[in-house]
């Protein structure tokens, strides 16, 4: 394996996160991309096998010369540098979708609950341009795992919290048509779902 070569001084190590490359010409273009023109030297950490991919972990950076890993500020100049010569380009697929038909469900849990979320204490309201209420409605029981649009596993709430119940720690304790008990991240929530 090749070292690029570096002047004998003080050197400090900083590490870049993982990226996986191909060859030392991939590693020298990824140092240019962050502006390090100077020679500088992968660590040890380097992983060199033909069946296995490459990936470095840390370079070394002479001492007083700027980190581009712990400068976000340099490192997104530099993307955006890039990102002005990116055009978006088109592609067909084929996509299987589930036509869940809950339309109407839907639309008539949004008028009951007044398009408000039904999370506690959440105020956020969100206004089109057509001057209608925007909320979502979302499934406690995901439908890609059998869950069903039905009143108990559906639930109205704004676009922070269904991504919140989608991605966050969510632990239901009590789900029934009444009534909807949990922690997400950390919280305890009670929804009332009566009279709805």
């Amino acid at each position: 394996m090749e070292f690029l070569k570096i002047p004998t001084t003080k050197y400090e190590t900083h590490s870049i996160g993982r990226k996986l490359t191909h060859s030392n010409f991939d590693i020298i273009q990824k140092f240019k991309s962050f502006g390090i023109t100077n020679n500088a030297r992968v660590l040890s950490d380097f992983v060199y096998s033909p069946l296995i991919k490459k990936q470095w972990k840390n370079i070394i950076i002479p001492e007083g010369e700027e980190n581009p890993a712990n400068n976000l500020e340099f490192a997104l100049q530099k993307l955006n540098e890039k990102m002005k010569n990116v055009r978006p380009t088109k592609r067909k697929a084929l996509v299987e979708q589930i036509l869940r038909n809950d339309h109407k469900i839907v639309r008539l849990l949004k008028e009951a609950t007044n398009y408000k979320c039904q999370f506690p204490n959440c105020i956020s309201e969100i206004q089109t341009k057509s001057g209608a209420k925007y909320i979502e409605v979302a499934h406690i029981k995901p439908v890609h795992k059998g869950g069903q649009s039905v009143l108990g596993n559906l639930i109205v709430l704004c676009p922070n919290h269904h991504k919140e119940f989608d991605y966050g720690v969510l632990h239901i304790n009590e789900q029934s048509e009444l009534i909807l008990t949990g922690t997400l991240n950390g919280k305890d929530f009670t929804i009332n779902q009566k009279g709805i």
